[in-house]
């Protein structure tokens, strides 16, 4: 929608002026998340494996 599109466009030039005004504090920022985020994904995946290994892909039915 368009209204996300404005929030959008309005995020990511905060974030450049962040970036142009405060640049070595926002990419510390931006690296503490990156590396947060790491163990989350991984989380994610594992669960994500889980639930795959859990179903059998030629009946498509849940295996118990």
């Amino acid at each position: 929608p368009k209204s996300m599109m404005i929030a959008l466009f309005l995020a990511v030039a905060g974030l450049v002026a962040a970036v142009v005004l405060y640049p070595s504090e926002i990419l510390v920022v931006l690296t503490v998340l990156y590396l947060a985020s790491i163990p989350m994904s991984w989380m994610s995946f594992r669960h994500d494996e889980k639930i795959h290994d859990e179903i059998d892909v030629e009946t498509a039915q849940i295996v118990e």
